[in-house]
């Protein structure tokens, strides 16, 4: 049995292709062969949770970027569409966290995950911000 004329050979995340010519015997020569390196792209791992609190909520923790994403050497940036219900930020550790704006409303939030080769993939959640009622004073417990 005659063997395929162009064998794909995967190893080490890069693809080598080769073809090959038949000769009058019937025998294959590779005739030429060029390496193709293909990166991993960054890639979303978890879906982020839409967020709903009110406008007195203290800051929400959303979690850790590097939980719902994975690449190498990830920066991340935010967008926002729609009202202006909360600002984030992340801490040293991609740790995103919102803190209510004041205005009740809703807003997409798209996390842009971005690699060392700049690739990126993105990923939304919503954030939904109803007005609050509280009277501006806070009960807590002492001792």
């Amino acid at each position: 049995m005659k063997p395929h004329p162009l064998p794909l050979i995967l190893a080490a995340a890069a693809i080598i292709l080769s073809s090959a010519h038949a000769d009058p015997r019937g025998e294959f020569r590779p005739s030429s062969a060029r390496k193709v390196t293909t990166a991993k792209l960054p890639n979303v791992a978890g879906l982020l949770p839409n967020q709903t609190f009110t406008t007195a909520s203290d800051i929400i923790i959303i979690g850790d970027l590097d939980n719902y994403f994975t690449g190498n050497g990830l920066t991340y940036s935010v967008t926002v569409a729609g009202d202006a219900v909360a600002t984030f930020f992340f801490d040293s550790r991609n740790v995103l966290s919102l803190i209510p704006a004041g205005s009740a409303g809703t807003a997409t939030m798209t996390v842009t995950a971005t690699d060392d080769s700049q690739k990126f993939v993105q990923a939304a959640f919503t954030v939904t911000v109803a007005a609050s009622h509280d009277s501006g004073y806070r009960l807590t417990k002492n001792g």
